[in-house]
């Protein structure tokens, strides 16, 4: 275990690194390239979709340097220049990016966000900025879709635990949850409903749901009117 800040930098793919050192031995790394970053369908062909997944993008470049081992690592790949590897030892974010905000509706071929940003530099981000906002904008989808669905009924997301890791729990959905009006005071409760209940909740609903599910199968033994009892009581809340 270590307490030191997990460095994502080296989480791209090694074509951008080996391109990186080609701008760079054909004098190009000061060239000012532009990227777009857009998306060609609608998921699941709905209306449109929801972009997520801006603060994470910009987290990762203000924190964005190769430390000493990425330098040797690569060193040892024999693939890398010296030159191109001291770049990289000094490797800063100095471009810029534009980007609707988080939770805008978006439509396919319409630029989500826009890196203006020297050849190398635009290249080493490529990889994380499409899977930030690849992820956090289809999780955001579905949650204003499921939203929308419910028609103004209270909606509870306990995916956690099948979610891609941390960022597929926790982020996302987050962007669609709540009326902007009252976003501040939304973002607060639901952290601590997170923090407190939760988990406490979530064990018995699971429980109860599970133990119907047996009743109603006829998988327990037992007096048949306190089987069909659960059913009952299953289907009146789901009426309500």
């Amino acid at each position: 275990m270590t307490d030191r800040k997990l460095n994502l930098t080296m989480l791209c793919d090694y074509y951008e690194l080996t391109m990186g050192n080609g701008y760079f031995d054909h004098g190009m790394d000061d060239k000012i390239t532009y990227f777009d970053v857009f998306y060609r369908q609608n998921p699941d062909k709905g209306g449109f979709a929801i972009a997520a997944g801006l603060e994470q993008v910009v987290e990762y470049i203000q924190d964005l340097h190769f430390d000493d081992e990425d330098i040797e690592y690569l060193r040892g790949r024999r693939m890398f220049s010296e030159e191109f590897l001291e770049y990289l030892r000094n490797f800063k974010f100095e471009g810029d990016i534009w980007a609707v905000p988080e939770g805008t509706p978006v439509f396919p071929r319409e630029p989500l966000m826009v890196v203006r940003a020297p050849a190398i530099q635009a290249q080493l981000i490529e990889t994380y900025v499409l899977l930030a906002i690849n992820h956090q904008s289809l999780i955001a989808t579905k949650a204003n879709r499921v939203c929308r669905a419910a028609e103004g009924r209270i909606v509870l997301e306990f995916g956690s635990r099948r979610a891609q890791g941390i960022d597929g729990a926790v982020t996302g959905a987050v962007v669609v949850a709540f009326d902007v009006t009252e976003q501040a005071l939304a973002q607060r409760n639901r952290r601590e409903f997170t923090a407190n209940v939760s988990h406490e909740l979530k064990t018995p609903l699971q429980g109860i749901i599970g133990s119907a599910e047996l009743l109603e199968n006829g998988m327990v033994k037992g007096n048949p009117a306190r089987r069909t009892r659960p059913s009952r009581r299953r289907a009146s809340a789901r009426r309500d």
